[in-house]
């Protein structure tokens, strides 16, 4: 979970690294300018080997509630 901070998940991309993400939450609202960033580096982009239920979430009290599935990038 992902909750706060200027980026909630910021990876540069370097040539060649790879990202695998499952059961992810972003807590919606709580980041000072994006949830996640994956940078371009002289045109290379990050490979996204996994995108499995990265979802929006959300907090009610002290309970988390999950939202909508968040788009592969």
């Amino acid at each position: 979970m992902f909750d706060g901070g200027r980026f909630g998940l910021r990876i540069p991309a370097g040539g060649g690294p790879s990202v695998s993400l499952k059961n992810v939450y972003f807590v919606r609202g709580s980041f000072r300018y994006r949830p996640l960033l994956f940078d371009v580096v002289k045109g290379r982009r990050i490979k996204i080997v996994q995108w499995e239920n990265v979802r929006w979430a959300s907090w009610q009290g002290d309970r988390l509630i999950l939202e909508n599935l968040v788009p592969r990038p």
